[in-house]
This record gives C-alpha cells, sequence and structure tokens, in this order.
C-alpha cells in the first residue's frame, strides 16, 4: 500500500468513562470510512486507535464496517506499562504520541476519542 494521504489518530480506554464511548468510536471510524469511499479516497486513509491499558480491548468491542475494518489499526497498551510509567493516569499527550509515530499519513489528524 503506498502512502496514506491522510490519518486519523484516536486514542481512549474502554471504561465506561461516558456510556456512549463506544459507540461514538464506532460511528466515528464508520463515518470516516463512508465519506473516503464515497470520495474515492479510500485507500488514502488510515486511522489509528491507542487502547490505553483497557481490560476488554476496543477492538473487541468496537462494532465496525467492512470498510471500518479495513482501515483501522489498533495499537493496545498495556496495563504493565501504564503502571510503571503512568501510576494509573490517562495521559492524552503520551497516547498521542504512540499514535503519531506509527501514523504514515502525509497529514495527521489528533484526537481523544
Amino acid at each position: 500500500m503506498s502512502q496514506p494521504l491522510l490519518s486519523f489518530v484516536f486514542f481512549g480506554r474502554n471504561d465506561n468513562y461516558t456510556p456512549d464511548f463506544l459507540y461514538r468510536l464506532s460511528t466515528t471510524i464508520n463515518f470516516i470510512a463512508d465519506a473516503a469511499k464515497i470520495a474515492g479516497r479510500i485507500k488514502q486513509v488510515e486511522i489509528i486507535v491507542v487502547d490505553w491499558a483497557s481490560e476488554s480491548k476496543l477492538k473487541d468491542y468496537v462494532q465496525l464496517s467492512r470498510d471500518g475494518i479495513d482501515i483501522t489499526n489498533f495499537i493496545y497498551v498495556p496495563q504493565s506499562f501504564s503502571d510503571s510509567y503512568c501510576k494509573g493516569t490517562f495521559p492524552g499527550n503520551i497516547c498521542a504520541n504512540i499514535g503519531l509515530r506509527r501514523a504514515s499519513g502525509k497529514l495527521v489528524g489528533v484526537c481523544g476519542a
């Protein structure tokens, strides 16, 4: 695959912080995938989701379309890393950095999921 034009980096944790988090994440990913497909740019978009130490991994709970699955990569940060370096906090800056380092798009957008 050639270098994507656009990378989206999202980060979050499956901890029921807000009751509709999984729905919002799924809807966002599926919307981006649908819009990219309609625009004829699906192969030029990637989505990276940094899962910060979820007990139940996000990738197992989001409901993605086929296109959403195809363009999304999940990066799981283990609890042991979180405990060692962040003492149980949720560091958005570290999550963003993890995703940014793995993004390959010419343009990158970062947003807490």
